[in-house]
């Protein structure tokens, strides 16, 4: 079964799955200190894996983004300064995942969604 790009990539086509995607993507945020791991997981498996469906759409106009990026070397950086560098190495890649995911969210879902 061949399932179309549009339908996961296209902001007018993906109406479903952006919704769900959303949905996920609140429950994650405000609920994740009473479920955990499971919800920020789910939160991952929903964004994540658009970037393989196409990863030339993310990566075209990556120009644009300069600022997200900036941020993120930033908070990876921030390891080599810190007192406690392992907590920040943890927090970086969660900071700079989080950039990736919301990214990916800003190229794909519309507004009215």
């Amino acid at each position: 079964m061949k399932i179309p790009k549009s339908i996961l990539l296209d902001p007018e086509a993906n109406k479903a799955y952006g919704a769900f995607a959303v949905a996920v993507s609140v429950l994650a945020f405000a609920y994740s200190s009473n479920f955990g791991q499971v919800l920020i997981l789910a939160y991952y498996a929903v964004w994540l894996p658009l970037f393989f469906v196409d990863y030339r759409r993310f990566t075209w106009k990556l120009s644009n983004a300069w600022l997200p990026i900036l941020f993120a070397t930033y908070v990876c950086l921030s390891v080599f300064w810190s007192q406690a560098a392992g907590i920040s190495a943890r927090a970086a890649v969660q900071y700079s995942s989080h950039i990736v995911c919301a990214y990916i969210a800003a190229r794909t879902i519309s507004v009215r969604t």
